[in-house]
């Protein structure tokens, strides 16, 4: 099980250190079109290293609990970098990309005061609000990546926004549940 764990944190540490080589190569692919199919690529392995950590994690018991904790902040690393990169290229205004970060930020303040400051274990139950922000914030992406139309970008983004302001409120409504939990 061990070596599971390893190749799983690997993964996972591999789709962080992408991260920055992706951002580089998206924002200068118009100076060097070559770029492009690098870009394509890292997505591509970006993605397949994230289903096959998951996988092994399932399949093999490879469920760390560092890797219950680096995984999804390498999604958000990969997510939000990606994100405000292809906002800056395609001139997306600051507001779509402000409420997706701030939603980002917002919920690791808030879980990172829940996990650390009380001695209870609290799980977050995704809510399908959340999850269609994610879905949206990769299909702007990968619109970028495979499709650079601008227009189709720009409605993705501001969809995964719009859910993403609804998962917030929605996140802000059950945070006086778990507040009561800490009493």
């Amino acid at each position: 099980m061990y070596i599971y764990n390893v190749i799983a944190h690997i993964l996972t540490l591999t789709r962080i250190l992408l991260t920055p080589v992706f951002a580089v190569c998206i924002y200068h692919v118009d100076s060097y079109p070559d770029l492009n199919l690098w870009i394509k690529i890292i997505l591509i392995v970006v993605a397949v290293s994230d289903w096959l950590d998951g996988f092994i994690a399932k399949r093999w018991g490879g469920k760390s609990l560092l890797g219950t904790f680096l995984d999804p902040i390498a999604d958000k690393i990969f997510l939000d970098t990606s994100i405000i990169v292809i906002s800056i290229t395609y001139n997306l205004p600051v507001w779509i990309t402000s409420i997706l970060i701030g939603r980002d930020a917002g919920i690791l303040i808030v879980w990172s005061f829940f996990l650390f400051v009380s001695n209870k274990k609290y799980e977050a139950i995704p809510h399908i609000f959340g999850k269609l922000m994610i879905a949206f914030q990769i299909a702007t992406i990968a619109s970028a990546v495979f499709s650079p139309n601008v227009f189709l970008v720009r409605t993705l983004c501001m969809i995964a926004a719009f859910f993403s302001l609804a998962s917030a409120l929605i996140y802000l409504v059950k945070i006086d549940r778990y507040r009561k939990l800490l009493e």
